[in-house]
């Protein structure tokens, strides 16, 4: 019976304090319930801010085959605080028809094509810079139906192609027998791969099927050098997207091929990161008491790391939780060097693995928010709603985990944020709970 009496309590103070916001004159939502407000947000019942310790971690599982974006990273870039990262794309080449190449076929040129993104995330360093390419043959099975992290190592095998070319993402060009009203990258190819790898392949059946092929041949991986100081957004599955191929034969006819990537094929994009020479140290993190500085990375780089030590301290039956929010101010200064990530999630980190915490599960993204966002005085900052997974930490229904602060779009964007940690001196990260005593 008390149990009920409480829960009615709790449910006439929610219902009446909804009715006092909501029935307040048409404003902007920073003055809704202006008296049930803490900073900018509503106050639901007695505020308790926990302390919580914050540090970088590496986070390099990032799951990379065939992002909805059909954007490849290719390149490199040398940062002074998020080090050298190197960024690579594996592809399928599929046919586009049973080829008639004739007999004795000779490649005279070939070239693959790719579309730019126009897609800002796509895109970081020196565009204008000179940029190396290579192109080498993949040793290992590329599979459809497998699973990829953006850490994956592929065994190659030729190289087959080896240019500088230049990167105009904005400027359309127009090629022969290529027209499109995008602007491509033009990569030259090895002749001598034609006609030594893919000819001899019409006396098998691998043109027949898509499946035949990419069983014969595994495909292509594309990077950049050492020496690049820019990442390219290319558009993999397109219509334009073609390994061109131009030959003649002893009939003395002269025509042309392609092997494209489309839908039907599968790419992976892999990183390789270097924070040598970075700031901060993955090896030295004060996990005891936290940093004073924390680093989040797309591309399966670094990332944000949260702990929270006393939390049994509030396991408390005495009093409800009504709402949980975690606060992470961007450093200032930092807005200036970085293209910020639009949304940040957060992830559990323990033992069974990485999983998303339980408000996405049944209040959705929107709910849980981790959006970017920016104060009267052009202060950013991301915020979570976590009620749900903190109730149930305090409820020991799940064992307490650490959480990582993960870019949303990390396997085809490049966005990075420098973070205000709990040790900060101006607008550390913190995490405030909203209760309502019950005793």
């Amino acid at each position: 019976m008390k149990r009920k009496n409480i829960f009615t309590f709790t449910t006439k103070a929610i219902v009446s304090m909804a009715l006092v916001v909501f029935t307040a004159c048409d404003r902007d939502d920073a003055d809704l319930g202006l008296p049930y407000v803490d900073g900018d947000q509503l106050s639901f019942g007695q505020l308790e801010q926990v302390p919580i310790r914050t540090y970088t971690v590496p986070f390099d599982s990032v799951r990379s085959n065939n992002p909805t974006s059909g954007i490849g990273l290719v390149g490199g870039y040398t940062d002074p605080v998020f080090g050298r990262t190197e960024a690579r794309v594996a592809s399928h080449l599929i046919p586009s028809g049973v080829p008639s190449f004739g007999t004795n076929p000779v490649c005279d040129s070939a070239f693959l094509f790719i579309p730019y993104t126009l897609t800002e995330s796509a895109w970081y360093g020196d565009t204008l810079a000179p940029f190396d390419i290579q192109v080498h043959t993949l040793r290992d099975f590329l599979s459809r139906d497998s699973n990829y992290y953006s850490n994956h190592v592929f065994a190659l095998d030729q190289i087959i192609a080896d240019a500088q070319v230049e990167l105009l993402p904005r400027t359309k060009i127009d090629f022969e027998h290529v027209t499109t009203p995008r602007a491509i990258i033009k990569i030259p190819i090895d002749p001598t791969f034609i006609n030594d790898v893919i000819f001899p392949l019409e006396s098998t059946n691998a043109f027949e099927t898509t499946e035949n092929f990419i069983n014969q041949f595994y495909g292509i991986q594309l990077s950049g050098e050492s020496t690049n100081e820019a990442i390219a957004g290319l558009l993999m599955p397109s219509s334009d997207t073609k390994l061109k191929m131009y030959f003649r034969n002893d009939e003395g006819d002269t025509a042309d091929y392609d092997l494209k990537m489309g839908t039907a094929g599968a790419f992976v994009n892999t990183f390789e990161h270097d924070y040598s020479m970075s700031p901060f140290d993955l090896n030295n993190q004060n996990t005891a008491d936290g940093e004073m500085i924390t680093y989040s990375q797309a591309m399966g780089g670094v990332v944000t790391a949260i702990e929270i030590p006393d939390l049994s301290d509030y396991q408390d039956s005495a009093w409800l939780l009504n709402r949980a929010e975690l606060l992470l101010p961007v450093r200032e200064g930092s807005v200036l060097n970085y293209r910020l990530p639009q949304r940040m999630q957060l992830v559990q980190d323990d033992a069974d693995g990485r999983r998303v915490i339980f408000d996405y599960l049944v209040e959705g993204t929107v709910a849980v928010g981790g959006g970017l966002t920016t104060g009267d005085l052009r202060d950013h900052k991301y915020r979570f709603v976590l009620t749900r997974q903190m109730q149930r930490y305090l409820s020991q229904q799940d064992t307490l985990s650490r959480l990582l602060i993960v870019p949303d779009l990390s396997s085809s964007d490049q966005a990075r944020a420098v973070l205000n940690g709990n040790l900060s001196t101006f607008k550390p990260g913190e995490l405030k709970l909203y209760y309502t005593r019950t005793q």
